[in-house]
């Protein structure tokens, strides 16, 4: 299989089509797969799309590897 060659500016404009994935800075956000509800309870994350795929995290891993880009996983974005 041949190594991706990745540019920077590319992988983010990529990233920002995605619904799952905020990149503010060099902050990337990730929405969790399962949040606590008002009960304490473990469901599944009601805001997530699921729409992220093998390709899309091999790009998040060029960004925080190569980039200095550092990953947050939470439970919805804040605007």
């Amino acid at each position: 299989m041949a190594r991706k060659h990745y540019q920077e500016d590319e992988v983010l404009r990529a990233l920002r089509l995605k619904r799952d994935v905020m990149v503010s800075g060099h902050t990337i956000a990730i929405l969790k797969n399962k949040i606590l509800n008002k009960e304490g309870e473990t469901i599944v994350n009601p805001n997530k799309s699921w729409d992220l795929g093998n390709k899309t995290w091999g790009k998040i891993d060029f960004l925080c590897n190569y980039r200095g880009y550092v990953v947050w996983h939470t439970d919805k974005f804040h605007f």
